[in-house]
């Protein structure tokens, strides 16, 4: 009896492994024929790896083999349910990155970017503070010779407004410096129009809360205060320019619900939401008219919308007495916009890493638009590279 009952037992117990291998196998399967996946799209802010086509790579001398299991991994039925859960368990539960290469965990729920910047570079060598001297002069020099004035500015880490909420691992405050550096060569050794405003904000965080604590942008706040920073540098140069709008121009809103973009990164978009803070201007300086520029091989639908966040965006006031700027930015200069705006004649706004990936470079916009003023804004990290990929305008 007892040895029937064993069989029977062994019976079962292989029929439930046959049974849960079959199922691992099939499930991908047939959640790439039916997409029962019932997590909606993460948002992993890079591009998926379509079919590899035989005969292209062959002929690209690419690996196929290679370029096919990407494919697969991006492409793997309910990836997206393996992803979440994966965030959750580690990020919820062990307090750690499902990303660590990218994402870093910080004190009170702050995140950071895993950068270079933060957790290797100690100091810039002269060399590499010469190239950049060096480029921004090239620019500053091709400019003037069309009688365009020329403005950098340089937008702080997040670390560098809040070091506090670092990582423990991360010995940033010792590193800090680095900004505080590349400025003074270039106060010693150059005369171009450098903007840094690293030590403005960290005095106003002491009442307002300027980036966001799982983003890695400034939000509006933190934009609002660097665009008057911004304004009362330029207004040295150009006082007929109208004076910066203050806080009690614009109405501050609290209650849009977003997933900050490192939630995002860990596939936990559709878990953390957060409060999105806002702001609006309640009293304009002056009558704006705005427009999508569209070249002709630019293919993507541009809606009226959402015009702020577009890859290039030009505003006019018509006020002729006024300068008119091109500012060429990243996506920190997009928080910006609305407010620079107010205060020329003519503003174009161009998203640099969009901007070069579908239309011509800048020095033909410069030609186009031929501003009074060209704005080049650069994210503090951004220091650690070579200049040449960042910040050449020049032919």
């Amino acid at each position: 009896m007892y040895i029937a009952k064993h069989f029977v037992f062994m019976k079962n117990e292989h029929a439930i492994r046959i049974a849960i291998f079959l199922i691992v196998i099939w499930a991908p399967i047939v959640d790439n024929l039916f997409s029962i996946d019932p997590i909606p799209p993460l948002q992993e802010f890079r591009t998926f790896i379509k079919w590899p086509d035989v005969e292209t790579s062959w002929k690209k001398g690419s690996n196929y083999l290679g370029t096919f299991e990407t494919y697969f991994k991006d492409n793997l039925g309910f990836r997206k349910i393996l992803i979440q859960n994966r965030g959750i368990l580690l990020y919820k539960w062990l307090g750690v990155s499902s990303l660590p290469e990218k994402v870093l965990i910080g004190k009170n729920g702050w995140m950071y970017n895993n950068t270079p910047y933060y957790t290797e570079i100690r100091s810039f060598d002269n060399r590499h503070l010469e190239m950049w001297q060096h480029v921004f002069e090239k620019n500053r020099d091709y400019l003037k010779k069309q009688g365009i004035d020329y403005f950098v500015i340089i937008v702080p880490s997040k670390g560098s407004i809040y070091p506090e909420f670092l990582p423990s691992s991360v010995d940033f405050f010792s590193r800090n410096p680095k900004q505080n550096q590349f400025i003074q060569f270039l106060k010693n050794n150059s005369d171009v129009n450098i903007i840094s405003l690293k030590e403005f904000l960290r005095e106003k965080k002491k009442d307002f809360q300027l980036y966001y604590a799982m983003d890695h942008h400034w939000n509006d706040i933190g934009a609002f205060f660097a665009y008057q920073e911004i304004l009362d540098k330029i207004r040295n140069h150009y006082p007929n320019v109208p004076p910066a709008l203050q806080l009690s121009d614009v109405k501050i809103h609290d209650e849009i619900k977003w997933s900050p973009s490192f939630a995002r990164m860990l596939g936990l978009n559709n878990i953390i939401k957060k409060n999105k803070v806002t702001l609006t201007i309640e009293k304009q300086l002056l009558s704006l008219e705005s427009e999508l520029l569209t070249p002709a091989n630019y293919n993507e639908e541009l809606e009226w919308g959402d015009r702020w966040n577009k890859p290039i965006v030009a505003a006019e006031t018509k006020q002729q007495d006024l300068p008119s700027v091109l500012m060429i930015h990243d996506s920190f200069g997009n928080y910006l916009r609305p407010y620079l705006a107010e205060h020329f004649n003519r503003s174009v706004f161009c998203s640099r890493r969009r901007y070069n990936q579908v239309y011509e470079k800048e020095a033909d916009v410069i030609k186009r638009e031929h501003p009074d003023i060209l704005i080049q804004q650069i994210w503090e990290t951004h220091l650690s590279f070579h200049p040449f990929d960042i910040v050449r305008l020049y032919e």
